[in-house]
């Protein structure tokens, strides 16, 4: 959370909504994965003549069914470029379930879990 990060009363956390960015989510399931990440950010404000738009922007990759999560700013250069610098946490995610219900239901539905001992001739990807 925005509050546990020390320094974060003093304004050093941008509270800025960031653009999101999903790669490689082309099944059925990877298309499910996306709508489960996009509800865990605010939805964004109408640009108004008051909002400014958001320079940060949040990357969600699939990679052999490992979501690779990048966090970036970018700042615009010139009027066609852009320059792009990291500074979030790096982080990768294996996908282990998806269960209908909130954290405090135990007893949800489970929409999907992870085989982790499916004899298969080759290896399947999901996402």
């Amino acid at each position: 959370m925005r509050g546990d990060i020390p320094g974060s009363i003093r304004g050093s956390v941008s509270e800025a909504y960031p653009h999101l960015m999903f790669e490689g989510f082309t099944s059925r399931l990877g298309e499910r994965v996306c709508k489960v990440l996009k509800h865990l950010f605010p939805p964004r404000d109408p640009i108004t003549s008051k909002t400014k738009l958001s320079n940060r922007v949040v990357v969600f990759k699939n990679i052999e069914d490992v979501i690779e999560v990048r966090h970036y700013v970018y700042v615009r250069t010139a009027h066609d470029s852009v320059e792009l610098s990291e500074v979030g946490p790096r982080m990768s995610m294996k996908l282990f379930e998806i269960r209908s219900g909130t954290l405090e239901n135990k007893d949800g539905h489970v929409e999907w879990h992870l085989n982790q001992f499916t004899r298969t001739s080759r290896k399947k990807d999901y996402l």
